[in-house]
């Protein structure tokens, strides 16, 4: 940005190739616009005749893609083996289960910590 427009605040405001400034010099541009001015009635007609009508800098980067986008992709399926938790003794099992399991066994009570109260906590065993 300061590379551009010497100041590294936003906005930076450009009229195409003309750089204006930032919120402050565009509302005093604005402002001289609407003075006085035989040619035009106000600012936004100005702005439509002499920036608005004037094609703008063309940047390649900017322009509409003219090739397909790809493929939606669609997510894989849940399979219970592949997203599944190795268990000693060789099974495995869902994180549902697994977490299901550990309710019932792991011993929950209510902690206070710091002026918070924490309900149905696991507490370890």
């Amino acid at each position: 940005m300061l590379a551009v427009a010497d100041s590294l605040t936003v906005p930076q405001v450009f009229f195409n190739d003309n750089h204006i400034g930032g919120a402050d010099s565009v509302l005093a541009t604005l402002a001289i616009w609407d003075g006085g001015n035989e040619k035009y009635n106000n600012a936004l007609q100005r702005f439509q005749v002499e920036i608005q009508a004037v094609p703008g800098p063309f940047d390649q980067r900017l322009s509409i893609p003219t090739t397909q986008p790809l493929e939606d992709i669609q997510p894989l399926p849940r399979n219970e083996t592949r997203n599944a938790i190795p268990l000693p003794g060789g099974s495995k099992a869902s994180v549902f289960h697994v977490i299901k399991k550990l309710m019932e066994i792991l011993p929950r009570t209510t902690v206070t910590f710091r002026a918070t109260i924490h309900r149905s906590t696991f507490t370890g065993l």
